[in-house]
């Protein structure tokens, strides 16, 4: 009977000790706005770069990032409009790693301006006539484009 009690206690902490889980959370918040920054990529990634797991920040910045194990880590967040931050963590026995509000600075370097660059059709087909548009800067018809021209029309 004891011996059961000892195996059965055994194998509850053993139970209890893996079902720990480390999680590292915290709340992204705009520099400007103190706002919460929704959907922005949180990586976990190892002291060498090396991709873990990572999650999308909630409607409010927060988000929660399971480790593995207990160590070493880089927190990588990033997002479209605001700087990458790069943040070195160290997640010990715990079960929680809480950071609280990291501030998240919005990038001065926007994209710039986009430029539509479009030209009207030269010739046009209405029918059975050819439209030239004056405007479209026409070159002066070449014998060859003539005579297909005249290919087409019989």
């Amino acid at each position: 009977m004891k011996r059961l009690f000892l195996l059965s206690l055994a194998l509850f902490a053993i139970t209890l000790a893996y079902a720990q889980e480390l999680k590292i959370t915290g709340t992204l918040v705009d520099r400007d706005t103190r706002e919460g920054v929704m959907l922005a990529t949180v990586q976990l990634l190892k002291a060498d770069s090396t991709y873990i797991t990572g999650v999308l920040s909630d409607d409010n910045g927060r988000f929660a990032v399971k480790a593995p194990a207990a160590g070493q880590y880089i927190l990588k967040v990033s997002s479209v409009g605001y700087v990458t931050l790069m943040k070195n963590v160290k997640v010990s026995g715990k079960s929680t790693l809480a950071l609280g509000n990291i501030e998240f600075g919005a990038d001065a370097i926007m994209l710039k301006g986009a430029t539509v660059v479009g030209q009207a059709a030269r010739v046009t087909v209405k029918e059975d006539t050819f439209v030239y548009n004056a405007s479209a800067r026409l070159k002066a018809p070449s014998l060859r484009s003539w005579s297909s021209v005249c290919l087409a029309l019989r």
